[in-house]
């Protein structure tokens, strides 16, 4: 080997190394944001998790807003209907709206691997739409897409973006049933935007708007309409009418509401019955027409279809609840929290709750300390830990637990809780009250 091959041959060593030392340093001064699997605040699911961030308008223009919406509403219906995959309630992914969170951040709180986001802006004579769905586990945006689409054909985004996503995710699927665009007609913008701004009328809860849009609704059916998403969402609207009226309407009025809501959720299953949220919408107006049996029919029914719905469990767990079903009923309400991770201390105060009635006292105490982690004052959840510390012989944790509460409260006696007749989740009586008074608390 000659002098100038050797040099030749360090100096590309040389060279090699500096790159792989640049690297190493810009790696370790902007670390990739991926998320680390043993800091997820709750285990990945078996099957594909999903998340669908809120699609942004880059405008504030209000019907660019309104179609960045329906399209997150669109994807995410069409996502959750699909069992093969684990997706967030939109419940939990709304409350991120507008946030700039980290790749790390947001995989790790909801527990979830995959994140799909998305923008709208205006583009010539029509929109652009930016996709990014990223794999949190490398933080690699597997895909990072736009699309172009005239004003007149802004409803082919959903097929496009949903191609992408199944795409992505590695996921080969039948798509079975109609999709939204094609009941309503994939050339009728208008409609689509009609009802998406109805949808958003209804979540309101504006009596004004909410009856204007039920008008216009059942004008639609009238019509001629018969799409699936049309007639839920009349269903769905008699429903927030039902609550809206309920402290003033007559027997004949209330008894008006329930069979229009009941006809319409009918009509909906009929057109579309492998969406549970028909089935969980007309067992609400079964109840609130007396007939509860029937109702935990369509329960039950909802929740074996709806695997990624948080409503469609959570109600099938409370059902089975007040059959004191409290076993079967627990892996239901398990569910229905993980779909929706960012829930209310309510939500874990009644999961508590229903550990304890399924003989899981220790489960209850561990999920009590998460709800009092969140609101530590709160009587109800402090009173329960007492009575099951109690019960479960711990009387000196008992003690202390009640010695805290009486610091938050110092007013607070037994009495004044019976007195007031406030639910706090536990039975009155002779064994409770002789728990409380042995902890510390006066009568």
């Amino acid at each position: 080997m000659s002098i100038l091959t050797l040099f030749s041959a360090i100096g590309l060593l040389m060279l090699i190394l500096a790159i792989i030392y640049s690297y190493l340093s810009r790696k370790a001064e902007f670390p990739v944001d991926a998320a680390d699997i043993n800091n997820f605040v709750l285990p990945l699911p078996a099957k594909p998790s999903v998340v669908v961030l809120p699609f942004q308008a880059v405008t504030e223009i209000s019907s660019d807003k309104l179609i960045a919406n329906s399209l997150t509403t669109n994807i995410y219906n069409e996502l959750a209907q699909e069992k093969l995959f684990f997706v967030i309630s939109n419940l939990s992914s709304n409350k991120l709206s507008g946030l700039s969170l980290r790749v790390k951040e947001t995989a790790e709180r909801l527990g979830v691997r995959y994140i799909i986001s998305g923008s709208l802006e205006r583009w010539d004579n029509g929109y652009r739409f930016f996709l990014t769905v990223i794999d949190s586990l490398s933080g690699e945006r597997i895909i990072a897409d736009s699309f172009d689409k005239s004003k007149s054909n802004i409803f082919e985004f959903r097929p496009l973006i949903m191609g992408k996503i199944y795409g992505a995710i590695g996921v080969d699927i039948e798509r079975k049933g109609q999709a939204l665009g094609t009941l309503l007609s994939n050339n009728d913008n208008s409609l689509w935007l009609k009802l998406s701004n109805y949808s958003s009328n209804r979540l309101s809860r504006d009596p004004k708007r909410v009856f204007e849009s039920l008008r216009a609704l059942e004008k639609m059916y009238e019509d001629g309409s018969r799409a699936y998403e049309i007639l839920l969402e009349i269903a769905a609207t008699y429903r927030v009418v039902f609550d809206l009226e309920s402290e003033y309407f007559n027997a004949i009025r209330r008894k008006e509401i329930i069979t229009q809501g009941l006809f319409y959720s009918s009509q909906a299953i009929a057109v579309k019955p492998e969406d549970s949220r028909a089935y969980s919408v007309k067992s609400d107006f079964l109840e609130l027409s007396g007939k509860r049996n029937k109702s935990y029919e369509f329960k039950r029914k909802a929740a074996s279809i709806g695997d990624n719905s948080f409503v469609a469990n959570w109600d099938w767990a409370v059902a089975l609840a007040k059959q004191q079903k409290y076993k079967k009923a627990l892996p239901f309400m398990q569910q229905s929290l993980r779909l929706n991770p960012l829930h209310t201390a309510g939500l874990l105060q009644e999961l508590a709750q229903l550990q304890y009635n399924a003989r899981q006292p220790e489960a209850a105490l561990e999920t009590l300390s998460d709800v009092l982690a969140i609101r530590p004052a709160s009587i109800p959840s402090n009173l329960m830990r007492i009575f099951i510390l109690g019960s479960l012989g711990k009387m000196s944790e008992a003690k202390a637990a009640a010695t805290n509460l009486l610091k938050l409260h110092p007013k607070f006696s037994l009495s004044a809780v019976v007195r007031g007749n406030i639910d706090y989740n536990v039975i009155y009586g002779p064994t409770w009250f002789q728990l409380m008074n042995q902890a510390g608390l006066p009568d």
